[in-house]
Order: C-alpha cells, then structure tokens, then sequence
C-alpha cells in the first residue's frame, strides 16, 4: 500500500512539472524496495533508463533517511481497512490509457476476476445509463462515490 501512495505522489509531481523530484522519489523507492509495475510505468514515462532503479537499489549501502522505511514491516489501520481499494487504485494507474472506457473496463475485471467490489455494473449500468440518456441532464451531483464507476459511467453521456 505505501507503494500505491508513493506512486500517486510520483504521478502527481509528474503532472505537476516537477520530473526532477519525481525521479528522485522513484530512487528512494527503489532503495526501499517499494517499487512495482506501476513505478517502474512511471519511471519509463519519465524518461528513466529501463534497470535503472533496480541498480539504484542495488548500489544503495543505507537506507536511512528515507521516512517511510523505519514503518515499512508495520500495516497501518488504513492499508487495513483500503488495501481492496489500493489494489484497484494501482491496477488503474497500470493502464496503458485513461481514457474512461478503458477505466470503466478495468474496474468491472477487477471486481469480476480479483477482489469483489461493490459497483452499479452489469444491468445497473445499464439503467443508469438508460436514465441518464433519457433525461439528458446537463449537469449531475452523484451522492455517496465509492470508487467512481457510476460517476464515470454518468460523465460519459453527460459530455457537452
């Protein structure tokens, strides 16, 4: 689960310009073996040489300092009660696109074939989004998301 939180924090310097301290903190991951498929995705997407990490955490003598690695045998009460919901949230960052259907697509396999997950799939898609075809809304407040499945499956016949 640190690794999933890493990695969202990765993507978001990355969104944010800043590819220099999001190298950085992909290193330190590597040092701390809490890298994955998602981070090693994120280190090609930034440019980072394939192995690169891998010899990082390699050459690495100490791994003091890293504020994470001192825990890293703990669980905390969080990645308890959300470790289903981590699971998906790096299952989705893994995905070659972002485009909503793709999205959509990855939760309902991942509810289906991994980890039950309580989503409007199946016929409740399909009345949700027989509702909303039909009412034609051009704005909608979703009340209650769980992982947003229903509220990207509503964006989809919502678009101006």
């Amino acid at each position: 689960a640190r690794a999933c939180f890493l990695n969202c924090a990765v993507f978001m310097l990355w969104q944010a310009g800043e590819r220099m301290e999001a190298k950085a903190l992909l290193e330190e991951m590597a040092v701390a073996r809490l890298t994955n498929r998602v981070s090693r995705r994120l280190a090609e997407k930034l440019g980072v040489q394939e192995g690169y990490l891998a010899s990082a955490a390699a050459s690495a003598k100490k791994s003091s300092g890293l504020k994470w690695m001192e825990r890293r045998e703990k669980t905390s009460s969080i990645e308890r009660s959300h470790s289903k919901e981590l699971s998906l949230l790096q299952s989705i960052l893994a995905l070659p696109s972002i485009e909503p259907e793709c999205v959509l697509a990855e939760i309902e396999d991942f509810g289906l074939k991994r980890q039950w997950i309580k989503v409007a799939g199946g016929e409740k898609a399909a009345v949700v989004e027989t509702v909303v075809m039909a009412s034609k809304p051009r704005s909608v407040l979703e009340y209650g998301v769980y992982v947003g499945y229903t509220a990207i499956r509503i964006a989809l016949y919502v678009r101006p």
